[in-house]
């Protein structure tokens, strides 16, 4: 009896571990969805927007969490209809200090802090293929955050 429930039990942890890992991995893709794919022919994405060979989606069935913090929206971006960027529109500063302690914590201290004029700063991330850049703005308050494989 106890080697099947520990079977069960096997069973139920190691698909939900390995689930985190592949979400979580930038590498791969952007939470569950793989790096390249045809955004127009996976369910639930709807096109926003088009311009030439750039393409934005929006999945509205998914809530978007990273490290606790609730992600409002996510826009996919796409090239030639391959999926190639992740954008995120950050509302408050408290926000943005989170995810930078975060990215930070996972991904090392930021490999560049460009400022682009007095008021803007960039600070960039390399994980593998992809690129991570958090954004800030100091005179229009805009903030954001990209993930861009390579």
């Amino acid at each position: 009896m106890i080697n099947m429930t520990r079977f069960l039990y096997l069973c139920l942890i190691i698909p939900f571990s390995f689930g985190l890992s592949q979400a979580a991995d930038l590498s791969e893709g952007f939470m569950g969805t793989k790096w390249q794919t045809d955004l127009s022919a996976v369910e639930n994405f709807l096109k926003v927007n088009e311009k030439e060979d750039l393409s934005y989606y929006v999945n509205p069935t998914v809530e978007y969490v990273i490290n606790e913090i609730k992600i409002p929206q996510v826009i996919y971006g796409a090239y030639q209809n391959k999926f190639f960027a992740v954008y995120i529109g950050i509302d408050t500063f408290d926000v943005y200090s989170n995810l930078r302690r975060y990215i930070t914590e996972k991904y090392g201290r930021s490999k560049m802090k460009i400022k682009i004029n007095p008021d803007r700063t960039v600070h960039s991330w390399k994980h593998g293929d992809t690129k991570i850049k958090l954004k800030l703005n100091e005179e229009s308050g805009d903030m954001n955050l990209g993930f861009y494989y390579t």
